[in-house]
């Protein structure tokens, strides 16, 4: 529902309702399932549903049982990470040769308004805490610098330097070809079992990493790479729809306490909400009733907590 009902103009994240809406006010956190924008949201679901578009089964479906559907044949879209397309595709065509998925355009939830969360290429969402009884706090504090600089990045990227890779003649990193090649036939895909033996990119302990450079990189030499890549990833530059995510701001000690009162709180009652609705067990009309109840339990104020720490990351 996260990546959904933030196409569809509100937001929604898994646990946590509040997003940051670029388009509202110039820009503020909003909790998502307490504001009006819900309601089409839900509204569209319950029609997909309805309709038999919506698997009937998705409340209770696994991943593994999801994943065997998109790769058997059964099911035709999914809405989640736009990178699993490729690997499903990969999967789909060793029974059906001719099928693949491929990213659609973001469509318009208004008229002349359309968006999407970009799944961003180089990643910096990592956040680490430092204990007020650490012995040296001047070390721990090079080491996180030392996360983000360019040596760290190349060392949690691309290995050892002249083992794992080497730079290229404008100074950027190159695997090795023949380090890339024992990966040729590894499951579930060459790059996932690379990242794996180095610990590398998504599985590196630091903040600043790349997925998509070094993907791309292990795709071309093991042949994966095809067609059907270069239309993909062009469909994704060249869809204006697309914005970056937004980071968090800090909150404070006693801000972070109130603010999982409240989470606790929501979830609560809304967790055995959303599939009425989609469901068709509640019209869409008494979904004004759990605007009203998710404000009186503290919606309104979880708002004012982040935005309140979001304007303190400006002053």
């Amino acid at each position: 529902m996260a990546a959904s009902s933030y196409m569809l103009g509100s937001g929604y994240n898994a646990g946590n309702g509040m997003y940051f809406d670029p388009d509202r006010d110039g820009g503020r956190y909003v909790y998502g399932p307490a504001s009006p924008q819900f309601k089409p949201v839900l509204a569209f679901l319950n029609q997909a549903y309805t309709s038999g578009v919506l698997d009937p089964d998705y409340a209770v479906l696994t991943q593994q049982q999801w994943t065997e559907k998109l790769t058997g044949g059964e099911s035709f879209f999914f809405l989640d990470n736009s990178g699993f397309g490729l690997n499903f595709t990969r999967a789909l065509r060793t029974a059906h040769p001719e099928a693949f998925f491929q990213v659609m355009p973001i469509p318009e939830y208004a008229e002349g308004k359309a968006r999407a969360q970009f799944y961003m290429n180089t990643f910096s969402g990592k956040m680490f805490a430092v204990s007020s009884k650490v012995q040296e706090p001047e070390s721990v504090v090079k080491l996180l610098d030392w996360m983000y600089s360019e040596e760290g990045f190349r060392l949690m990227n691309f290995g050892i330097e002249g083992e794992h890779y080497t730079m290229d003649d404008r100074g950027q990193p190159v695997y090795k070809k023949d380090f890339i090649q024992t990966f040729i036939h590894a499951e579930p895909t060459p790059y996932y079992a690379l990242y794996s033996e180095l610990g590398c990119c998504q599985l590196s302990f630091t903040p600043y990493y790349s997925n998509t450079l070094s993907q791309f990189q292990i795709e071309k030499v093991t042949g994966t790479w095809d067609k059907l890549n270069e239309e993909y990833w062009s469909l994704i530059a060249s869809d204006p729809a697309y914005r970056p995510s937004v980071m968090e701001p800090p909150l404070t000690k006693r801000e972070a306490a109130r603010a999982k009162d409240i989470h606790s709180a929501l979830n609560d009652m809304l967790d055995e909400q959303f599939d009425k609705f989609i469901m068709g067990l509640k019209p869409i009309e008494e979904y004004d009733q759990v605007i009203r109840q998710a404000r009186e339990l503290g919606a309104a104020e979880l708002e004012d907590i982040y935005n309140r720490a979001e304007a303190r990351m400006k002053q």
